[in-house]
């Protein structure tokens, strides 16, 4: 999530494809900042979630020079939606067949040019969401496996792995198993006044 004030760089070096992911909670009132984060630390593809635009939202005041722009906006009511920038340097291809299995997800296959392709998604699971999200997800990440070996998911899950991890619904575990998906975020991602959660995830 991007707060009133956070440092507009990162803490790492990066010789390789750069990608990041931002919980922006609405990104129209953000745009300039997160476009400032994007340019200074020579992102190449930036996952967003939670943008709260619609399809009546233009994309003119969303692009970002040199980037291609990928969104899925929520349909009928307010919040969610998923948007990448990609770097018009990144050689990939969109897979809506793919991310058109789970509500909100964007699915693209990328190709470096000195590396395996993989798979990468963007995902947003609102909370409480119904336990059918869960097999939509499985049937998301079997399709993913027989399009790419390599599959790299990123987002907003609304999955706790902070201090209770054991909390984390079994389909979801089940799904991680199978699929050999690793949650690799440790540190808080949501801070507030009496919790710090795990809420956003790389695997």
């Amino acid at each position: 999530m991007i707060a009133k004030q956070c440092s507009t760089t990162f803490p790492c070096e990066s010789k390789g494809l750069l990608i990041a992911h931002l919980n922006v909670q609405g990104l129209l009132s953000k745009i300039d900042q997160i476009h400032h984060l994007i340019t200074t630390n020579s992102i190449k593809i930036m996952l967003c979630s939670e943008t709260f635009i619609s399809r009546h939202t233009p994309t003119s005041p969303i692009n970002l020079t040199d980037y291609l722009t990928i969104r899925k906006d929520r349909p009928n009511r307010k919040g969610g939606g998923v948007l990448m920038f990609l770097h018009k340097t990144v050689n990939f291809s969109h897979l809506p067949h793919l991310e058109n299995l789970l509500p909100e997800a964007i699915v693209i296959k990328v190709t470096p040019q000195h590396a395996k392709p993989f798979l990468l998604l963007n995902i947003y699971r609102p909370p409480n969401t119904k336990v059918q999200w869960f097999d939509q997800a499985y049937t998301l990440m079997q399709a993913c496996l027989q399009e790419c070996s390599e599959t790299i998911a990123m987002g907003d899950f609304n999955l706790d792995y902070g201090v209770d991890s054991t909390k984390i619904p079994r389909k979801w575990s089940n799904i991680c198993t199978e699929y050999n998906l690793n949650q690799l975020i440790t540190l808080p991602t949501r801070l507030s006044v009496n919790r710090e959660s795990i809420l956003d995830h790389i695997y």
